[in-house]
């Protein structure tokens, strides 16, 4: 299982990479008229995540699974609360506007967040963290 475990980590935390970096390579994928709609994304939000909070949340990210790969207890807290606060900004984000790849690849990196939590939790795994 703790084999499992890690690769999970370490598989959620490529695709999240991925996933999180995609919209720059939006430029070459994409023509004007999928341009022009995706710049609708987070039309009417209540705050503005051009800004360091998207980087400050991924650098976040990183370090709890980096932690998660060493079993340490902080490490399981902030991946759990880092799972639960986007549900949270979801109420004020505005509207999504995802192209259907990175809607799969964020809903893959979903599946395997959830996968990370139950584990860290609700199996043997959950007793290595300390």
């Amino acid at each position: 299982m703790k084999d499992i475990f890690r690769y999970t980590v370490l598989g959620s935390l490529i695709l999240y990479f991925v996933w999180f970096f995609l919209p720059h390579a939006w430029i070459y994928l994409y023509g004007e008229e999928e341009i022009a709609l995706l710049t609708f994304s987070n039309y009417g939000a209540k705050f503005n995540d051009n800004g360091p909070l998207l980087y400050i949340f991924m650098i976040a990210n990183v370090v709890s699974s980096l932690g998660l790969l060493q079993y340490k207890k902080w490490a399981r807290t902030a991946f759990f609360a880092l799972t639960v606060f986007p549900v949270f900004l979801s109420l004020i984000s505005g509207f999504l506007v995802s192209p259907p790849f990175d809607t799969a690849l964020g809903y893959i990196v979903t599946l395997l967040t959830g996968s990370i939590v139950k584990m860290s939790y609700l199996t043997s795994v959950g007793e290595d963290f300390s």
